[in-house]
């Protein structure tokens, strides 16, 4: 579960560039990725 501890570490905001490279790589940004897997 890398990319979720990477998407728990890093609160991006909604349009910064890492938001927009996690978004590209797996779909959805980090906080909605986040929330899909923690429920928070």
């Amino acid at each position: 579960m890398r990319n979720a501890a990477i998407a728990n570490e890093l609160n991006f905001t909604g349009e910064s560039h890492l938001n927009k490279l996690f978004k590209n790589k797996h779909g959805l940004t980090a906080k909605l990725y986040k929330t899909l897997h923690f429920g928070k």
